[in-house]
């Protein structure tokens, strides 16, 4: 539980100077306090503030009781704060580029698990979902660059389990 102290204390220090996963937002909280809906029906961006008191929570409470972490938050559900913390905010996560051995093992996941992208990233230590799934469909399924002509059947047609191998996977 002290790691967990620690890590979480580094995410806050990050965020105050302005370091980390959240960089893209507007340079003024004033300019989000104005909009504060949006026209896609109530979302709208995080803001530092926010995700600072976020990480605090987190911090006292842990990840398992998202529940009441929504509800200190008065504007956020327990599901949009467990989302934003598992894809964006958890400072376990891997912001490196995919390296070669991860993009085989991706490959091989989907070859054995088809678009079931949790058990795909549970493959590959601190990769998302979300980032597993947007390289497989930005980098790794896309035709050759130039054609804007989409695939009618995956490139990697061989059945691989997630070692790498042919065949089932014994389990």
């Amino acid at each position: 539980m002290d790691l967990f102290l620690y890590i979480c204390n580094i995410v806050l220090e990050e965020t105050l100077n302005g370091v980390g996963a959240n960089n893209a937002l507007p340079s003024t909280e004033t300019q989000q306090e104005k909009r504060k809906m949006s026209s896609r029906g109530g979302l709208r961006h995080w803001t530092e503030s926010e995700d600072l008191k976020l990480t605090e929570l987190v911090a006292a409470h842990g990840f398992d009781n998202w529940d009441l972490i929504g509800e200190k938050m008065q504007t956020r559900s327990g599901k949009s704060c467990r989302v934003r913390w598992f894809n964006q905010l958890d400072p376990t996560i891997n912001r490196a580029p995919f390296t070669e051995e991860e993009e085989r093992i991706i490959v091989s996941s989907h070859n054995y698990y088809g678009n079931q992208w949790v058990k795909i990233a549970r493959h590959l230590k601190g990769r998302t979902e979300n980032d597993v799934r947007h390289h497989w469909n930005y980098h790794l399924n896309r035709p050759a660059r130039g054609s804007h002509i989409k695939p009618k059947t995956r490139y990697f047609t061989p059945p691989m389990n997630p070692h790498g191998y042919p065949g089932l996977c014994p389990l």
